[in-house]
């Protein structure tokens, strides 16, 4: 009788393989830092993370060096196998204005969960436009420095990267003739840029081997994820050798797999390839070549640039969530469709998970300044 195949072994490498070799993770967290003020957020992000190497008793499947069989086969680590894992938190240097700001939903404004401004308020807009040039509000960089060692204090290194845009408004006045007031959806992108640029040395480290995952902080973490999740959906083994030896390095057919992009929620919507903004994983010359090229491309396309913009004909494509995905249509990545979308982004729960942040992080926005703002857009 022929032996019956477990299902991993199909399209994933068996987690021992696995464990042997991934040499690297680095997670580089980007955009608007929702949610982060909060123990809930400590607790569905970092804390399931640290499970990659220290599981909770109630989900290790390694005891005194023993494999366990059970569900949660993605926790935990053996010590000879432990690979680096990096931290990478990425900030942008002053408070950036989103839509919630503008009065869509303020209570995922970072302020105040009251209405204070209804949407797109001209005078409310003029006064936000007028504050955030006078005021500027840095970050407090002292607070989230020191709070986040704390919660990322089981990873092998924590870097902090700040991101201003400032320059790159005058690089697209330069190419496209007009000036952006800040960037905004694109931040989360840029900021993953920024990270590469600033942090060379780390990710020159990073090989066909490591795992490089860009997300955004208000996405909260399945409870049977870990980063070992993220490198079984980034390693697969559809395309390995017919010697049923695990390789996500070459394709059968003998050319090169990498550079790899691993996304989730993949789909074609009208000849587009769409994808989930909230997380994509790279391998590590996939993440510098996105790290490295990123902002070229996008500023080399006025439509690009502008993705967001009320555009109705698809041809003219505008969303964030097919930014990535032609990027690396570009660049001639190896797409791998993610098997397992993580939960809702925080902001979509229902009724979503929303903190104070920019009270929290960024010293000079108070609750007197949002009351002037009140008084004169609701």
């Amino acid at each position: 009788m022929a032996q019956r195949m477990i299902y991993e072994s199909v399209l994933h490498y068996p987690i021992n393989d696995l464990r042997k070799i991934v040499d690297r993770f680095v997670l580089v967290l980007v955009g608007q830092p929702r949610g982060t003020s909060l123990e809930t957020w400590k607790s569905w992000v970092p804390d399931v993370f640290k499970e990659t190497l220290y599981p909770s008793p109630e989900n290790d499947t390694i005891y005194n060096g023993v494999e366990i069989n059970g569900e949660n086969w993605q926790k935990g680590c053996q010590e000879e196998h432990r690979p680096i894992i990096d931290v990478v938190l990425v900030l942008s240097e002053h408070d950036a204005p989103d839509r919630y700001m503008t009065g869509e939903d303020p209570r995922l404004a970072g302020l105040d969960a009251t209405p204070y401004m209804t949407e797109q308020h001209p005078e409310g807009l003029a006064w936000i436009r007028e504050t955030y040039d006078r005021l500027k509000f840095p970050v407090n960089k002292t607070k989230w420095e020191t709070e986040q060692r704390e919660n990322w204090d089981w990873a092998d290194s924590i870097n902090f990267v700040y991101f201003d845009d400032e320059p790159l408004m005058a690089e697209c006045e330069k190419i496209h003739g007009y000036r952006h007031w800040h960037t905004s959806w694109q931040n989360q992108f840029l900021h993953f840029n920024e990270a590469v640029e600033q942090l060379p040395e780390l990710f020159n480290k990073c090989t066909e081997n490591s795992v490089v995952i860009r997300q955004r902080y208000d996405a909260s973490i399945a409870i049977d994820y870990s980063l070992w999740t993220y490198a079984a959906e980034l390693f697969s083994l559809q395309w390995s050798g017919v010697d049923n030896k695990p390789n996500h390095i070459t394709h059968h057919g003998g050319f090169d797999l990498s550079p790899l992009v691993s996304c989730h929620d993949l789909r074609i919507i009208n000849g587009h390839i769409n994808a989930s903004d909230e997380s994509h994983s790279f391998d590590g010359p996939g993440a510098r070549l996105f790290g490295k090229t990123f902002r070229e491309w996008l500023f080399g396309d006025a439509k690009r640039l502008l993705g967001g913009s009320a555009i109705p004909d698809i041809r003219n494509w505008a969303i964030p969530e097919m930014v990535i995905p032609k990027f690396c249509q570009d660049n001639g990545f190896t797409f791998n469709a993610s098997s397992k979308q993580p939960p809702k982004l925080m902001s979509l729960l229902d009724p979503p998970i929303a903190d104070q942040w920019r009270y929290y992080w960024y010293d000079d926005w108070t609750p007197e300044l949002v009351e002037e703002l009140r008084k004169i857009a609701t």
